[in-house]
């Protein structure tokens, strides 16, 4: 399930803050869409707040130590089939699409206390948690034609393909998780998130979450 996204959204992921410089609206050509991967070291969750009130959004990004080196650079660009881009773009527009150099194969969502009584502690929360997340992945498997490059993925976790985890970390944003029901046991819950990667990295952190 797609995320139709405004026009004036889509826009606004390729402005800056504040008016680009001379320098910054220079034409520059790009051999790829992706300009510059770094290197995922974590994973940090932020409760950021009630969506509709009464249920709980959690923002999830990622901590890196720098840009891949050009070996691997080339080699994600293959990877992804980011080969054949070959226009020109702004030179502000290149910092806005940067990426994490991990492609997850599985998202895990484990509470410690009793949700309900489908979901004890311990057991996976994926059918009750919807991940939205922006990626250009489908953009760049059309060849570079559908729509905005930006594509929005909106799927439970529970549901969650490869492809749909694919070329995550926009602006180190991967995802939102909201929870769509509260819990009806416990009101305390120590989330644990953990997404795994396909060649083998295990990200994890744990966040505490209070539905009062």
């Amino acid at each position: 399930m797609k995320i139709k996204y405004s026009i004036l959204f889509i826009l606004a992921l390729f402005i800056t803050s504040c008016y680009p410089t001379d320098t910054q609206m220079q034409w520059v050509y790009v051999e790829h869409l992706v300009w510059k991967y770094y290197n995922i070291v974590d994973i940090e969750a932020v409760v950021s707040g009630r969506e509709g009130g009464t249920n709980k959004l959690i923002t999830l990004t990622y901590l890196n130590d720098g840009s891949v080196k050009k070996s691997e650079y080339r080699a994600l660009c293959i990877k992804h089939g980011d080969i054949g881009y070959n226009r020109y773009i702004r030179q502000y527009q290149k910092k806005l699409l940067s990426y994490s150099n991990a492609d997850f194969t599985k998202v895990s969502i484990i509470s410690d206390a009793d949700f309900d009584e489908s979901h004890l502690a311990d057991s996976e929360l994926g059918d009750l948690v919807l991940f939205e997340a922006l990626s250009p992945y489908a953009y760049i498997k059309s060849g570079y034609k559908i729509g905005s490059p930006m594509q929005g993925i909106s799927k439970l976790v529970s549901e969650l393909e490869y492809e749909d985890l694919i070329l995550l970390g926009h602006k180190n944003s991967l995802a939102e998780l909201k929870f769509l029901s509260e819990p009806t046991l416990s009101k305390t819950h120590n989330i644990t998130i953990t997404m795994t990667s396909d060649d083998g990295r295990v990200f994890q952190d744990t966040i505490r979450v209070r539905w009062e």
